[in-house]
Formats: C-alpha cells, structure tokens, sequence
C-alpha cells in the first residue's frame, strides 16, 4: 500500500466510526425520549373542609332558659324590693340587679352567636364552593394526564420499534467496519 491508499483507507475508517459513533448517539437520545414517554404525574387531591355544625340553637336554648330565670329572679326581688323589711329590700334590689343582668347578658349572647354563626356559615359555604372548584381542577388535570400518557405509550411504541430498526442498522455498520478493517 502506497501512502495515497493508506489516508484513503485511514479516511473511510473514520468516516465509518464517526457513522457508528452519530447512530450510537441517535440510539441513546432514542433511548432517553423512550424512558421519558408515558410517566403520569402526581397531583395533589384537594383535602375537603369540615362542615361547620352550628351550636346557635343550643345557645339560644341555654340563653332562654336562663333568661326566663333571670327574669323570674327579677320579678321576684323587685317584689322584695317593694317590700318594707329592710332585709327584703336588700335581696330584693340584689335579685333584681342579678336578674335584669342574666336577662339582658343572655340576650345578648344569643344574639352574639347567632352574628357569629352566620358569619361561619357563610365562610364555610365558601370553603365548599372553593374545594368544589379545586376538586373539578383536579379532576380534569387527571384526564388530561391519563390522555397525554395515553398518546405517549403510543408514540413510545412507535419509538420502540424505531430504535429496534436503529439498533439492527447500527450492529451491521459496525460489522462492515469491523469487517473492512480486517480486509485491508
């Protein structure tokens, strides 16, 4: 072999294993998009708020119960406190204070509560609306990732069989360079 043969044999060995280094290189980036293909996500199901359970009619039961009482207390010392004993004017002017308080303190809870328990109606009636909404979001980002993975598998096995036909082409590339280097 003459120095002229020599690079032109030198040429096409390189030029077959830059041809078999590239499909090496096809075959792992085929490879990679393959292992990504088909992988769902993870999404987080919204956690459903509490009822909120309203404890307003037991308040207002308690609040009339007692206020009913007060106001007997009330009735009854200022009965005491007309009286003409001293002694009975003393309790009669404490039942009466002590009354008129249980009554107008009780009144006042009850409506304190009822302000209160319509606002945490209202917040909870919110919660809902939102978990209902964060729940149908969760919903649709589930179908669509079932049909994106869905259409993945099949481009996966699309991209399967592309790399089977790339890996035969890159076995027979390397055996003719084997082959041609052994010839020469």
């Amino acid at each position: 072999m003459n120095s002229e043969q020599i690079k032109e044999y030198l040429g096409i060995v390189v030029d077959m294993e830059k041809n078999v280094y590239l499909q090496n290189q096809a075959v792992m980036r085929l490879k990679g998009e393959i292992n990504s293909l088909g992988i769902p996500r993870h999404f987080e199901e919204p956690q459903k708020p509490a009822e909120y359970k309203s404890d307003a009619p037991a308040t207002i039961i308690f609040c009339l119960i007692f206020g009913i009482i007060g106001f007997l207390i009330f009735r009854w010392g200022f009965r005491l406190f007309t009286g003409t004993a001293l002694i009975g004017f003393v309790i009669g002017l404490f039942a009466t204070i002590f009354g008129g308080v249980c009554f107008i303190g009780m009144i006042i809870l009850a409506v304190t509560d009822l302000v209160k328990d319509s606002r945490n109606v209202k917040d909870s009636q919110i919660r809902q609306r939102q978990y209902a909404v964060n729940m149908r979001n969760y919903e649709d980002n589930l179908r669509e990732d079932n049909e994106r993975v869905k259409n993945e598998l099949i481009r996966k096995s699309a991209l399967n069989a592309e790399l089977g036909v790339l890996k035969a082409i890159l076995i027979k590339a390397s055996e003719i360079c084997l082959l041609y280097m052994i010839k020469t």
